[in-house]
């Protein structure tokens, strides 16, 4: 047999690190969530922000509104950032707390982003006679700055984070 090199490799790094991982995934936020605050209400129509949302990313056949999917949309962004930001955070030694909040964050701002970065159904004729402009999603802005982002605590209670800077 021949001569090996001798080599010493420490781990003592990776094990540390691995331990904090492990601790966080016991004590540390269990996920993040984006939405709209329940019974918060549209300031003109008196209608629950939520409910506004959900017919104008699904659509409403009955009352002639299509779908416009903002939050369909900004969901499958999301889905595929995640992985990378993990990924990325973990090797700069980022705390997984830490990491959850940036996700919640960065959840936030993707959908209120969607609103504009996607081509959606135009207005009805009768809707921009009424609005005075052909701006899907964009009548007042409100439903575009009341999404709020939180972190899932182990007891699975949602802690909002401050609302954005508008």
């Amino acid at each position: 047999m021949g001569k090996f090199a001798n080599v010493k490799i420490d781990l003592s790094k990776i094990v540390k690190m691995t331990e904090k991982l492990e601790k966080e995934l016991k004590t540390g936020y269990k996920g993040a969530k984006w939405g709209y605050l329940e019974g918060e209400k549209h300031r003109e129509s008196g209608e629950e922000l939520s409910k506004i949302a959900l017919v104008n990313n699904f659509g409403d056949p009955a009352d002639k509104i299509p779908p416009r999917p903002f939050m369909t949309n900004a969901r499958n962004e999301i889905a595929g950032k995640i992985p990378k930001i993990v990924k990325k955070r973990i090797e700069e030694g980022e705390s997984l707390n830490r990491i959850v909040i940036r996700i919640a964050r960065d959840m936030q701002t993707t959908v209120k982003r969607s609103f504009t970065a996607y081509d959606y159904a135009p207005n009805a004729p009768a809707t921009v006679r009424k609005k005075g402009k052909d701006t899907p999603l964009l009548d007042t802005f409100q439903l575009q700055n009341s999404v709020r982002a939180g972190v899932i605590q182990p007891n699975g209670k949602l802690i909002l984070l401050p609302p954005d800077e508008k």
